[in-house]
């Protein structure tokens, strides 16, 4: 009958336990913020000493060849992002019924994306301008940026043309 009552015991010290534990679980955990981007400064002196490099994909004009360093990207989508945020500004202030974006950029399983990097291979890209190049029909990396941390890429293809060129 000892034996009895004592599993009844550990039984109910087992139910507690599981119950106190599943609450436990259930709290809201601490919400880590998105990682701070690194400043407009610390970016350009990056590109000025190699640890962040635009790279363009195989087939694609090197950015010497643009006439371009990784440097003269970082600074060109800096300005370009300076004067959208400041338009974008504008507009919130001219207009303070319209909506606000509430929302974290994010790519591939809410994996926090450094869009700043993105802008960077879409300038490189934009900077391509009327230069013929050539990509493989099954797809390329467009360009991809080298820092050590929250790369970027951008692929395409040519929906299954066997080889395509083109230039703007």
């Amino acid at each position: 009958m000892f034996s009895r009552f004592l599993s009844s015991v550990h039984l109910a010290v087992l139910v507690v336990v599981l119950s106190v534990v599943g609450r436990v679980a259930g709290l809201p955990q601490p919400v880590e913020g998105a990682p701070q981007a690194p400043t407009a400064d610390e970016l350009i002196r990056a590109a000025e000493t190699g640890e962040l490099v635009i790279v363009p994909g195989e087939g694609l004009p090197s950015l010497e060849s643009l006439g371009l360093t990784s440097r003269d990207i970082v600074v060109r989508t800096l300005e370009r992002l300076d004067a959208l945020k400041q338009a974008e500004e504008a507009n919130r202030d001219a207009n303070s019924t319209s909506l606000t974006r509430r929302y974290t950029p994010t790519c591939n399983w809410s994996t926090t994306m450094a869009f700043y990097k993105s802008w960077f291979c879409y300038d490189y890209l934009h900077s391509i301008g009327s230069t013929t190049c050539a990509v493989p029909s099954g797809g390329s990396r467009f360009c991809h940026s080298v820092s050590g941390s929250d790369d970027v890429a951008w692929w395409g293809n040519v929906n299954g043309v066997s080889y395509t060129q083109s230039s703007w």
